[in-house]
């Protein structure tokens, strides 16, 4: 049978006239408005346990007023906020635990599938979590825990799909009624479907879930508020246990290269309007003849990338770890992302992948291998569908553990959220100089690792960006903003002055 109970950690504080209040770890809430089915179906749960026992089509089992129309949409309500857990039982032997992760939790105490075959949905994966193996089931925002051994033996059975009859004749040292009772349990938390005469379930031809992916659907529900029960936000769970990792990463080769410095005062007289230049934006994945000078590339990197200071930790206003100011924003000013370019083409820059110091505003050499070299531009090449070799990649790399120290579920969600954001940076600047910018979709990890020798798991690529001078064709067209003058050509002293720089 299923059990019904209120989670660990939840009880009942008043039952006042008109609503019940309830306290759960971390939140208090009052529920108004309730019929007497429902509150004499929590005031139940907060006492003991409820049976909905499979073999009975009308009661819960121990509360006759309360049947099975009234209670499917409460029990479902109270799942949503994380208010009761379900259990699959054979006697008083527990085989798994449901428990809701997120707002919209659904457990459908009344699936039923016969004999049909039924399959393992593909959103469903098993992990080890707190030293427990449970059974995720993101499409349900559910999570189970697998008690009984007997049921961890079926679920690579059901991986290919199977009848109740066909696991019990191919594991017959197993109990049937728990056997069972736990596929029963399974179909109703929907870690398994029924098999259509197709051979497919429903995920698979519902025209809104078919083109979800498993990744995408995990990761989803496992980083956004609501959806999961993961501690959210800047926790900060190593603190005390580990250091955080430095705001800046040590330099990577005693071969730098300074780069040249801008002068801001006049890009900030000459530059294109804002406007301007977000009304100029593309992606463009053609080049001039001419290749980029360091100078070019000195002053776009300075303007999207360099760190302008360094915030020592502030414990007082709940900043435990190093920061730098930069012109982008990053979660927690943490600023993750490292700036690793291979250079095709820069004039007065030899080819090779360097690592960008924004602090230093320099170049380290990290690899000068031409194999390697061409192995990148070439990958790069291939996501533009061009046939132009990008005069210079950017490849951004995470050091993981900068947010993942302070942030946990979210941590590789701001990762993302930090590489649109350097995105749209390079995107403005880049037009504003008159360059040739595009982000591009994809990249090969592995071969950046191989390139600048690191760990995957530690630092790894997670967006790319190619650029370089604007070809004849596209000034002709008229996708240069107005405004850009030479970077030879002299100061106007009548020009209004700049704002001055913020002292923060």
């Amino acid at each position: 049978m299923i059990t019904v109970s209120l989670k660990p950690g939840v009880r009942l504080v008043t039952n006042a006239p008109e609503s019940l209040i309830i306290e759960a770890p971390g939140a208090r809430m009052r529920l108004s408005r309730l019929g007497p089915a429902a509150r004499e179906l929590l005031q139940r749960l907060a006492t003991a346990p409820l049976a909905w026992d499979t073999r009975v089509s009308g009661e819960l089992v121990g509360l006759p007023r309360c049947d099975r129309a009234l209670a499917v949409p409460v029990l479902n309500q109270l799942a949503g906020r994380r208010l009761v857990q379900f259990g699959c039982a054979v006697g008083r032997r527990q085989l798994m635990i449901a428990s809701p992760t997120g707002g919209p939790a659904r457990f459908e105490l009344d699936a039923e599938c016969g004999d049909r075959p039924v399959r393992l949905s593909r959103f469903t994966y098993i992990r080890s979590r707190h030293q427990e193996l449970v059974l995720e089931c993101p499409q349900r925002f559910l999570r189970l825990h697998l008690l009984a051994p007997e049921v961890i033996s079926i679920l690579p059975l059901l991986a290919y799909g199977c009848s109740f009859a066909d696991l019990c004749e191919q594991i017959p040292a197993c109990d049937k009624e728990e056997t069972a009772e736990a596929v029963r349990f399974l179909l109703a938390a929907g870690a398994i479907g029924v098999i259509s005469s197709a051979g497919a379930l429903d995920e698979d031809t519902d025209p809104q879930i078919a083109p979800r992916e498993f990744h995408d659907v995990a990761f989803h529900a496992s980083t956004r508020q609501g959806l999961t029960d993961n501690a959210f936000g800047g926790i900060f769970p190593f603190l005390g246990k580990l250091p955080p990792a430095p705001a800046l990463k040590p330099a990577m080769s005693e071969i730098r290269i300074p780069l040249a410095v801008p002068d801001m005062a006049r890009v900030m007289r000459h530059d294109p309007r804002l406007a301007t230049v977000m009304e100029a934006r593309r992606s463009v994945r053609r080049y001039g003849d001419q290749a980029l000078t360091a100078e070019e590339l000195g002053e776009f990197l300075y303007r999207t990338a360099r760190a302008q200071f360094i915030l020592p930790p502030d414990p007082a206003s709940g900043r435990f770890y190093e920061a730098t100011r930069r012109t982008y924003p990053s979660g927690g000013a943490a600023y993750d992302l490292e700036l690793y370019l291979t250079l095709n083409d820069c004039d007065g820059i030899a080819s090779g992948v360097y690592h960008y110091e924004p602090s230093e505003h320099a170049l380290s050499l990290v690899n000068d291998q031409p194999g390697t070299i061409e192995a990148l531009l070439k990958n790069a090449r291939s996501q533009t569908g061009q046939e132009e070799v990008p005069q210079v990649l950017l490849t951004f790399a995470s050091r993981f553990n900068r947010l993942s120290w302070k942030y946990r579920a979210i941590s590789y969600a701001t990762t993302l959220k930090n590489a649109g954001v350097l995105y749209e940076a390079m995107y403005l600047v880049a037009t504003a100089m008159n360059l040739a910018p595009c982000a591009l979709g994809g990249g090969d990890s592995a071969l950046f690792s191989l390139a600048a020798g690191l760990d995957p798991m530690i630092e790894s690529s997670v967006a790319e960006f190619i650029l370089g001078t604007r070809s004849p064709l596209d000034l002709q067209a008229g996708l240069v903003p107005p405004g850009r003058e030479s970077q030879n050509a002299p100061a106007d002293p009548g020009a209004i002055p700049p704002p001055a720089e913020n002292p923060e």
